[in-house]
């Protein structure tokens, strides 16, 4: 097995194959040339080469590609005559389900750690492994409308739209081009690509000229020059996709003072590799030098300016910020911060993915946000499987947040209700549901859901830890089947919010504490 990697910026000559070969990619986008036939490559995509064929490989964005190669033999074991005989193995390919391809990296990992150790176990696990792999992708449910012509138009579909995107394009003529009906050819290709036609093209179209912009190119040219032939409509378009218009986005992506106007913006931005230069200081107790614990390290060099929920006006100026980022959470008058920089105000939403995509459409990170889902995706399967050898799998588990005030017990709509309840897919406590933000309930409601874990946390106050400490006190908390089996598990304050980075770690403290077997092999992921 080789792991490949690809640059946009090399030359990559032909090369002739023997054997068969088992390709996976893993990361990026490009064309690879079987006997001069295009194929196109993405992430999830697997390809089953024959011996001695041509391979061009081309990459097509300003990303590297990387693959996996396999380089196989196989024999076919016959009771009649017993004797083994090379047989045709149908080459091909496919993309993969979700599910399947987050399997087949979980075994391609395993498979490289086994690289170069020559014990004879180790490499026998090593042939067992490759057998998954191939029983997999072989395996793998395909309809046979997919394992037909059909797929293989829409190949060709894609490669033809990726090279005429800037021209006038009758999807009726693309579609008797590649022979597919033209009433069916609209839902046949959201069924393969995961968007209409049209809305195919103009994220081509959006994606050619936010490279363009970056070289601050006219913004009339960039609009010719990818197919949009009136600007005012190109701007809309673009407003409508990225989320600014063209002559802002030109003007600040590149921007390397970014100013956050709320600290947990900052989650967001590290996750696709964005540093700011400044942002308000992080209000809780817990607090790092007055960043998010989690995040403190990578923000070691940002600086901070003002209070938790409100900023220095002096000290914005001075710092002559190319972009201030806003929020709805604090009643910061953004109206006076926009008159210092342009100013976006951020809508916090239930939704941090979609969230997370918006910031990546800006700031043209769109890889960054494909890598940063994928392995989140592949981090919560195997989560998952370590969890459904545990007897947490089978039980109920509350979140319970304890105010000044009040009792709250969270559903799985947002925050870590929503990594356990919705992404690991636990059992929340008898009457709450997981499309419930919280609800507020007295202490014995909590002894009617008698839960057998119980996730504590407080709102960051001094009064609330003060409020659990009375709690624990309590002949009613004693009684809970959670509490009796040493099962309570306090966790920060800061862990039960909607953001990339918190999610993730919000599954380790799940792991952590529920699972039979703590050992996380998603670390050598990253994240």
């Amino acid at each position: 097995m080789e792991r490949q990697r690809f640059d946009s910026h090399q030359e990559h000559p032909p090369a002739w194959i023997s054997g068969y070969h088992l390709v996976y990619i893993q990361e990026g986008e490009g064309i690879m040339r079987v006997d001069g036939d295009p194929l196109l490559l993405k992430s999830g995509k697997v390809v089953l080469l024959k011996p001695d064929c041509c391979i061009e490989m081309e990459v097509r964005s300003g990303k590297p590609l990387f693959l996996y190669d396999f380089s196989f033999t196989y024999t076919m074991i016959s009771d009649k005559p017993r004797q083994a005989e090379k047989v045709a193995l149908s080459t091909g390919h496919h993309m993969l389900s979700a599910k399947a391809a987050v399997q087949l990296s979980l075994l391609l990992e395993q498979l490289e750690q086994r690289q170069g150790i020559e014990e004879p176990l180790a490499q026998w696990k090593q042939s067992i492994l490759f057998q998954e792999c191939m029983h997999l992708v072989l395996s793998d449910p395909v309809s046979s409308e997919e394992t037909g012509g059909t797929r293989e138009a829409i190949e060709k579909v894609l490669l033809y739209l990726q090279e005429h995107y800037r021209g006038d394009i009758s999807l009726k003529e693309v579609a008797h081009m590649h022979g597919i009906s033209a009433s069916n050819f609209s839902g046949v290709f959201k069924k393969h690509v995961g968007l209409n036609p049209l809305d195919y093209v103009t994220q081509l179209r959006i994606a050619q000229a936010q490279r363009k912009l970056k070289a601050s190119q006219p913004i009339e040219l960039v609009a010719r020059e990818v197919g949009f032939k009136d600007p005012l409509y190109f701007s809309r378009i673009f407003k409508r996709t990225v989320g600014v218009t063209p002559s802002i986005y030109r003007k600040h992506r590149h921007t390397d003072k970014i100013i956050t106007l709320l600290p947990h913006l900052n989650d967001y931005l590290l996750a696709l590799e964005v540093k700011p230069f400044a942002t308000l200081p992080y209000g809780g107790n817990d607090h790092i030098n007055g960043y998010l614990p989690y995040l403190a390290r990578e923000l070691q060099e940002t600086k901070l300016t003002g209070s938790w929920n409100k900023p220095d006006m002096d000290e914005l100026v001075e710092a002559q910020p190319g972009l201030i980022l806003g929020s709805n959470w604090f009643p910061i008058n953004l109206e006076t911060v926009k008159k210092i920089a342009p100013t976006i105000p951020i809508i916090l939403r239930d939704d941090w993915q979609s969230l997370l995509l918006d910031f990546a459409r800006f700031f043209g990170k769109g890889d960054e946000w494909k890598l940063w889902m994928r392995r989140y995706e592949q981090k919560v399967m195997q989560a998952k499987s370590l969890l459904s050898l545990s007897h947490s799998s089978r039980e109920s588990v509350m979140i319970l947040t304890v105010t000044c005030s009040e009792y709250r017990v969270y559903g799985g709509r947002r925050q870590l209700g929503k990594v356990l309840y919705e992404d690991l897919q636990l059992t929340p406590p008898a009457g709450i549901t997981t499309k419930a933000h919280y609800v507020c309930v007295n202490l014995e409601q909590i002894q009617a859901m008698n839960p057998d874990h119980i996730f504590l946390t407080t709102n960051n106050s001094n009064p609330s830890k003060e409020q659990i400490k009375n709690l624990k006190e309590t002949k009613a908390w004693s009684s809970l089947r959670a509490v009796q089996k040493n099962q309570v598990y306090e966790v920060e304050s800061w862990l039960n919010g909607h953001a990339p980075i918190k999610h993730s770690l919000s599954i380790d403290v799940a792991i952590d504490h529920l699972a039979a077997n703590r050992q996380k092999p998603w670390e050598a992921i990253g994240m």
